[in-house]
């Protein structure tokens, strides 16, 4: 959760930190773009020795995923501050409130906000870009498939999802999903 992405971002060091931010703003603003996690997961990976922090970073697919977590938690929090508009003055007293971060962390966040908030406000692609929808309708159905064409006999019990989402140009999407059984608990 949340909480997790917190953690992940406060491994990174404040220049890190701002960095991502500015490079998350830059991909807000010209709405096109992909932080690479693999490529963070590696400066991360450089710079942090076991021991140095509180919770080390673990190599190869977890370094990858707290990387992830960490460009999530930059994109949510300066999502919702476009979203929320928020101030210059308010944004150190907010980030230290509601995020849970280091004193570094948001100080680095905070500048990055100082820097690119007019931008990022005045955006119309921002605001379009940065909506993720209404969800209008969830379905779901509990079937078992009795046979493929690789298999004569399956009987394999599966879930089917149906998500209805209200995109933000009014336009109703559906967007549907499979799962087995372990995936879906």
């Amino acid at each position: 959760g949340f909480d997790a992405a917190t953690q992940a971002l406060d491994q990174l060091p404040p220049e890190e930190i701002q960095q991502l931010g500015l490079e998350v703003c830059k991909m807000m603003l010209q709405r096109n773009g992909r932080l690479s996690a693999e490529h963070l997961a590696g400066k991360m990976l450089g710079r942090i020795e076991p021991g140095e922090r509180e919770r080390p970073l673990h190599s190869g697919e977890g370094a990858t995923r707290q990387a992830q977590q960490a460009i999530n938690c930059c994109v949510y929090i300066l999502r919702d501050a476009i979203r929320a508009k928020v101030s210059e003055k308010e944004v150190d007293e907010l980030l230290g409130e509601l995020t849970g971060l280091s004193e570094a962390s948001c100080a680095a966040l905070a500048r990055v906000w100082r820097l690119k908030h007019a931008h990022l406000l005045a955006s119309e692609q921002v605001a379009t870009a940065m909506s993720v929808g209404k969800l209008v309708g969830f379905e779901w159905k509990l079937c078992v498939a009795t046979e493929s064409s690789a298999c004569a006999r399956l009987n394999a019990p599966f879930v089917v999802l149906l998500f209805s989402v209200c995109d933000s140009d009014g336009q109703v999407r559906s967007h549907s999903v499979e799962m087995s059984i372990p995936e879906f608990e």
